[in-house]
This record gives C-alpha cells, sequence and structure tokens, in this order.
C-alpha cells in the first residue's frame, strides 16, 4: 500500500472517511429533521427556514483534528453572533455531533471517546448529538458545513471564515420561503462554461417557488442583448421541488447571458440567471504555451480547462521543503503544468484543450512538449495523452499515448515524485495531418493509476514551414537534434540568396544572430551551443524574405 507523505504546501483538507456515500448533490432538496440541543430544546429545520432563515448547519465528529482546528477559529461563532438572531437576524447556526458511536459526554469533556476538548466552550449558538443525521445527509467525511437556504436547498459551504459564509447566503439561488401562489424561479445556471466553437449546452436549474404545481414554462437563452434559443418545458413540481432542464445548444457570441423562465407569475425577480463562458480563442499556428502565467483560476494562459483534475500549475515553492531545481523544462523555468496523480484515485482523468490553431497556410506541422514522469512501484501505468479534432471537438484523433514505464523519465520512486532538471525528457508529435485545417484543437489528457506525478511543459507548435514559403526555401533540419555542443543547420533552397538564421529562447528572447550567403542547393551553418542550457530553442531562418522556424532541443 502506498504510504502518503504529503509535501506540498497547498491547501489540501484533512478528510476522515465516514462511509463510502457521496455527500448530498449541491442544490437539492434538504432533508427536515428535529434535533434536541444539549439543555434538551427541540429545533426543527424546517421551522427555521420558514420563518426565513439560513441555517448553517456543522456535522462533526469529537474526535476529528480537521473539525477541532476550525472549531477553534470561531468562524461559526462569529457567523451566530452577527447575523444569528443577536444581531442580523438571518441566520441559524447548528453544531451536531455526527458520529453515532461517540458518546454525547464527549461534547463536554476532553478524553471521552478521543474528544479534542470541550467543544461548548466560548460556543452560544445550538449544540447537539445525534446518531442519524449522518445517514439522513449521506454524511462523507468530517467536519461537513452545509448551508440550507429558506427556500430548502442545501450547499456545502466548507470550512470558510465568517464573511464567506454570510456571503453564501447572498447569493442568487438562496430565496425565502413560498409567499406567492404562482412562482417559477431560475435558480442555478448548470450548463458548459467553455465553448469551442460558439456552441454552449445550456442547462439550468428551476424550482417552484409557488404553493401551486409547476407544470410548464418557457425558457430562453440570452446572449448579446437578444433571445438565440427557446424551449418550452412541460412536468410537474410540486412546491419547493426543483427540475434541471436541458434548454439545449445555443450559439453564442459573447461571454455573458442569461436564461431566463416565464409562465404565469406572481413574483418576477427570480426569473433569471446570470451564465459566463468562455470562448475559446483562435490563433495562426504556430502557438508556444510556456506555463509561465495563469488566469485567475490558475488555468496556464494559452490553454482551457477541459476537465482539470488534480492538475495544477506548480513550482518549488510548493513544497514545504523547496527542491534544487526549478520545476519548469530542464529546470530551465519556474512553473510546469502538474498532474497530481500521486494523490488521485485510478481512472482520474484530466484535461485541457489549446487554443483554436488556424494550419490553413501550413506544410509538416509538427508538434513538441518536454515532460518528466516516474512511477511509484514500477506497475502503475498512468497516462499521458495528446489528441487533436477539427470538427470543434466533435470527435479527437489520438497522436500520443505513453503510459507506465514508456512514460517514465526516471526510476520508481515510492515517495513523492518531484522532477529535477535531468528528469526531462521532450516528445516530437507529427501534426502534418492538420496541414492545411483552419480550426484545430489540441486535448492534453492525462489519467491517473494512482501511481506518481506528470509534470508537463513548454507546449509549442515548432518546426513548421507555411506553404507560401516552400518556393524559396526547399527543406530546413537541425542534426543532431537533441544536441549537446554543437548544432549543424542544413538548409536547401531553390536560388543563391542571402540569409538570416536566428537563435530564440522560449520566450522569445533573440540569443544569436548569423547572417550568410546560401547558393541554390544544400547549405550548412553551424552553432556552437554549447553555452545553452538544456531546454528548447527556435531556430529562425529567413531566405530572401521567406521564413521557416524550426525546433532545437538543448539535452547534455
Amino acid at each position: 500500500m502506498k504510504t502518503k507523505l504529503l509535501f506540498l504546501a497547498v491547501a489540501i483538507l484533512g478528510l476522515f472517511p465516514s462511509n463510502a456515500k457521496a455527500q448530498l448533490a449541491p442544490y437539492s432538496q434538504a432533508p427536515n429533521f428535529t434535533i434536541t440541543d444539549l439543555q434538551g430544546v427541540d429545533h426543527t429545520l424546517y421551522d427555521y427556514l420558514d420563518q426565513g432563515y439560513t441555517v448553517y448547519l456543522d456535522l462533526y465528529a469529537v474526535w476529528c483534528g480537521p473539525c477541532w482546528n476550525y472549531h477553534q477559529t470561531h468562524q461559526l461563532e462569529n457567523l451566530w453572533t452577527q447575523a444569528g438572531p443577536g444581531g442580523t437576524d438571518k441566520v441559524i447556526v447548528m453544531g451536531v455531533e455526527a458520529d453515532a458511536s461517540t458518546a454525547v459526554g464527549g461534547i463536554t469533556t476532553p478524553g471521552v471517546d478521543g474528544s479534542l476538548g470541550d467543544w461548548t466552550q466560548g460556543i452560544s449558538y445550538i449544540m447537539a448529538n445525534d446518531d442519524n443525521i449522518a445517514a439522513l445527509y449521506n454524511l462523507a467525511y468530517y467536519p461537513t458545513i452545509y448551508m440550507i437556504s429558506p427556500n430548502r436547498l442545501v450547499y456545502e459551504v466548507g470550512q470558510q471564515d465568517t464573511q464567506d459564509l454570510i456571503d453564501a447566503g447572498s447569493e442568487s439561488w438562496v430565496l425565502g420561503p413560498i409567499t406567492q401562489a404562482d412562482d417559477a424561479a431560475a435558480l442555478v445556471y448548470q450548463g458548459d462554461d467553455l465553448s469551442l466553437c460558439g456552441d454552449l449546452n445550456t442547462q439550468v436549474m428551476i424550482q417552484n417557488h409557488g404553493t401551486n404545481a409547476l407544470t410548464s414554462a418557457t425558457i430562453e437563452v440570452v446572449n448579446g442583448g437578444s433571445s438565440i434559443l427557446s424551449y418550452n418545458w412541460t412536468g410537474n413540481l410540486a412546491s419547493y421541488e426543483t427540475a434541471i432542464v436541458n434548454v439545449g445548444d445555443a450559439t453564442i457570441t459573447s461571454n455573458t447571458g442569461t436564461i431566463d423562465i416565464t409562465t404565469s407569475d406572481d413574483d418576477m425577480t427570480n426569473n433569471s440567471v446570470a451564465f459566463e463562458a468562455t470562448l475559446v480563442a483562435s490563433k495562426v499556428a504556430p502557438e508556444m504555451v510556456d506555463m509561465e502565467t495563469a488566469d485567475a483560476a490558475g488555468v496556464p494562459d494559452g490553454l482551457y480547462d477541459y476537465g482539470m483534475n488534480a492538475t495544477f500549475l506548480i513550482n518549488k515553492g510548493a513544497f514545504t521543503t523547496p527542491p534544487a531545481d526549478e520545476l519548469g523544462g530542464y529546470g530551465n523555468s519556474v512553473n510546469s503544468l502538474f498532474f497530481y496523480f500521486y494523490n488521485a484515485g485510478v481512472g482520474t482523468v484530466s484535461e485541457v484543450v489549446t487554443k483554436k490553431l488556424d494550419f490553413s497556410s501550413v506544410s509538416g506541422a509538427k508538434m513538441t512538449f518536454d515532460v518528466a514522469y516516474a512511477q511509484y512501484a514500477g506497475t502503475e501505468n498512468d497516462m499521458l495523452g495528446v489528441s487533436y479534432s477539427v470538427d470543434c471537438g466533435n470527435t479527437w484523433t489520438s497522436v500520443y499515448s505513453k503510459s507506465g514505464s514508456d512514460l517514465a523519465t526516471a526510476a520508481p520512486i515510492q515517495g513523492l515524485f518531484v522532477a529535477a532538471a535531468t528528469d526531462w525528457r521532450t516528445e516530437t508529435i507529427d501534426l502534418s495531418a492538420v496541414d492545411g485545417e483552419a480550426e484545430v484543437l489540441v486535448k492534453i489528457t492525462g489519467t491517473s493509476d494512482y501511481g506518481n506525478n506528470i509534470y508537463f511543459d513548454n507546449l509549442n507548435t515548432g518546426e513548421i514551414t507555411s506553404v507560401e514559403e516552400v518556393s524559396v526555401i526547399e527543406a530546413v533540419s537541425l542534426y543532431p537534434n537533441p544536441a549537446q555542443n554543437v548544432a549543424t543547420i542544413n538548409v536547401n533552397v531553390k536560388d543563391n540568396a542571402g540569409a538570416t538564421v536566428k537563435v530564440m529562447d522560449i520566450a522569445g528572447r533573440t540569443l544569436e544572430v548569423v547572417n550568410t550567403n546560401m547558393v541554390s542547393g544544400m547549405n550548412s551553418v553551424n552553432l556552437n551551443t554549447e553555452a545553452y542550457n538544456n531546454g528548447v530553442y527556435f531556430i529562425e531562418v529567413t531566405v530572401d524574405g521567406a521564413v521557416s522556424t524550426s525546433q532545437l532541443v538543448i539535452q547534455k
């Protein structure tokens, strides 16, 4: 069995499994319950909700370290003081010891059933012990902190500070108790948030927020100021019941819009929910993604989240004891894309996609990237794959797939694999199948076998020659590639002409320029690369106005 020694200084929540169930789904209807507090007073959930309170429910175990640590911050006590009946009178806070195997005495007496302290000290909100609530709320780990809205929807808010807990109660899906006979509400956008080519699958959660049954409604998608899709929904929702409606595929032109619901309605204030989607940008190839910058969500600039799981940008500062080398390719840059498969369950899939790349004027396209990987025990088959699509993601064609020992660049290590500068390898993929295509998406896929980490960097479409250039430059080749101290650039041209050879690093900085005259036929230019660090470089050859860019790898 793998021993988990987590050296990463990232926010990894300590979770204590209690059963194999999944938590209640976000925005599902909260089951009603009655609990008896430590003073013998009964509290019924729906009674509080019907009074307009938002209820925060902390399900903990007296022996749970993360529960105790959060409890000691008094965030929930502050919430009760600020927003409870003695404050703004908007919330109720309940702390419930939910482990049926522990005695109620553990709440007040340290040591009883492993209790870590007196859980009532400094606490004025409702405290109770209940042996049934864990099953009722599908408790999977401690602590679990739910927010339950007056319209009876439950959402796991987790261990947040007081202000964030208050802000969560102001989300647009948080409505008051039912007061109208007919009230159809649009609550939460549930559709896609990434549009590869303008098409977006749109879905919305609706709720019957009235006393009469909701049996029909018209749902519209509004984007760019106009209604672009309409759907006539029929069904039968009782009071407080919800449904997720697949409105359909909409062609959007901007990244924001609304989904509106219309029917016979006594309250028009909850009939619209906003959505925001990312439109994949277009770019003429070549494209370079160096993983050095990212958006606010942590997705590398130039890539898009296509289902990122256990994957994020990493640098050596993320480790409690930083490694000697930088974690970019060959140690030459700060960041790389990190597939945290040391800690991801078998079958976990993580994917990113590139911009739409225009290869319509390209011949001989190739793609390269740097990778570092080690197995854990030598038997795991963590996988890295590359595929492309020319039909907006409807179908994907695989061009690269390696796993296990074939993917490995370093020996197995029964611990967290941290890539050293010498652990990297550069892969080159033939992408000539997309020559001439105007909209090419490339997808990077990692699949965990609960083995060890994959580091991915310097994704680029180097070594391409435009169709326009072919009449001047017959061919360009580099030898050896990868090179160590010397590289030879062979250039075949049709006519005598002046030429410039430029060497650039992955950031586009010019490192060396060689001016020469070339004659019809094969010409050779020798580069002294002894002073170059390991990594990826671009060789730009210009002959009589025609330009060819190739990639050179230095690996010593």
